[in-house]
């Protein structure tokens, strides 16, 4: 599966659609998804999903034949509050998923509901994605929950204010690749939001086996600082699922009949 990541900066008081536009049609035919980081559209208020930037973004997936895992939307839904809500869009323009965040933050916490931890989607010939944001990669239970649903691909949304923030969420991101042998495609916030300067960092990792058919060490495919570029990774994830059937942490040890 062919993967683009797209980091540009995004400012708390500019509109970005036409940059999410360019960018989807500028992967036209090359990629299979493309993921975009949490707070994309920059700020918006609160309204009914879709909203016209939502139908613009649908439209340019259709045309350009690209799986889009949207950034945060603030969806206002009649009689049960605002989520905010990572959005996937197949190939053919069609919302597939609605995920939303548990809102861990608490400035969050104060106007939005949290999700409920459904974080899984199937994209292409069923292959199953697992889409977090924000605090959810944290959670290990989450993660859990999301690789037992079927996921073979973890894609995450981040926020680093710091280098050295930056360098724990990357050693989350290795243990939770370790731990589940899955790759994970981890796109990072850039620019000023909520007061803060975000550095970027977009990550991407994928686990390794050694001999003895036990985990290697995790390889970092791609570490951006705080360009704004589009990388595309290219995943093998037939050599993963290989991995998972050779070793697992979670799977009952063998006991010797005696």
């Amino acid at each position: 599966m062919k993967i683009a990541i797209s980091q540009f900066r995004v400012d708390e008081h500019s509109q970005h659609l036409d940059s999410v536009v360019e960018t989807i049609a500028r992967a036209a035919d090359e990629v299979d998804v493309i993921c975009f980081p949490e707070y994309f559209l920059g700020k918006l208020p609160p309204e009914p999903m879709p909203n016209s930037a939502l139908l613009a973004i649908q439209e340019v997936a259709r045309l350009a034949n690209i799986n889009v895992v949207c950034g945060i939307t603030r969806d206002l839904r009649q009689g049960d509050g605002s989520y905010l809500t990572s959005i996937v869009i197949n190939r053919a323009g069609g919302i597939i998923a609605s995920i939303d965040k548990t809102c861990l933050y608490p400035a969050e916490q104060l106007w939005y509901r949290a999700g409920q931890g459904q974080l899984y989607v199937e994209l292409d010939d069923g292959i199953g994605v697992g889409v977090l944001a924000g605090f959810d990669l944290v959670r290990a239970d989450l993660v859990h929950t999301t690789i037992q649903a079927g996921a073979q691909l973890l894609i995450v949304q981040f926020a680093a204010d710091t280098l050295d923030y930056l360098e724990t969420v990357r050693a989350v991101i290795s243990t939770r690749a370790l731990e589940h042998l899955v790759p994970i495609v981890a796109v990072g916030q850039l620019g000023n939001f909520f007061g803060r300067e975000y550095v970027g960092g977009s990550t991407v990792v994928q686990p390794t086996m050694a001999t003895g058919d036990v985990p290697g060490p995790v390889e970092r495919v791609l570490a951006m600082g705080d360009e704004e570029d589009m990388w595309a990774i290219d995943l093998d994830l037939e050599a993963f699922r290989e991995m998972r059937r050779r070793f697992s942490y979670f799977r009952p040890p063998q006991i010797p009949r005696r």
